[in-house]
């Protein structure tokens, strides 16, 4: 488990509050709390959007900008 804390400056951990995890620009692929082990909202949000986001990230989800996301595959595609 990530010992990070939610960061409401952080705009990765802000993005999975808003939309529960993350969606592609691109392809619309998808990464939500329920395709992440151990990332349980209902036993503290806050720590969920942090795992997620850590968990994205290892997966190789790109930042595009504030918001916007690009999946692995879509990112590996563009060279980003």
């Amino acid at each position: 488990m990530n010992n990070e804390e939610f960061d409401d400056k952080n705009e990765w951990h802000c993005n999975a509050d808003l939309i529960f995890g993350f969606v592609c620009q691109y392809c619309d692929s998808e990464l939500y709390f329920d395709d992440v082990p151990n990332c349980e909202p209902d036993k503290g949000f806050g720590s969920a959007c942090v795992i997620i986001s850590s968990e994205a990230q290892k997966r190789g989800w790109k930042m595009l900008e504030e918001l916007s996301f690009s999946c692995p595959e879509c990112s590996k595609e563009r060279g980003l």
